[in-house]
């Protein structure tokens, strides 16, 4: 198989922990764990509008017009 799955535990006694799994289960939670971590290795960010804001360049934060929808 050339997949590799990896595990993601939330303390559901921790509310903090809790709410992330809430929000996370409304999604399809590969897909968005992946599109977080390409987010990341590219210093890319995506405010609560879902507006995609890039710092790239001179990191200086450029929101970038009609982006591709973050899930």
């Amino acid at each position: 198989m050339a997949r590799k799955i990896l595990q993601v535990s939330f303390n559901m006694d921790d509310e903090f922990e809790r709410k992330l799994h809430e929000y996370a289960t409304d999604k399809v939670f590969s897909k968005y764990v992946k599109r977080l971590i390409d987010h990341d290795m590219n210093n890319v960010n995506v405010n609560h509008n879902h507006q995609v804001i890039d710092l790239s360049e001179d990191n200086k934060p450029k929101v970038r017009k009609n982006p591709k929808s973050f899930l």
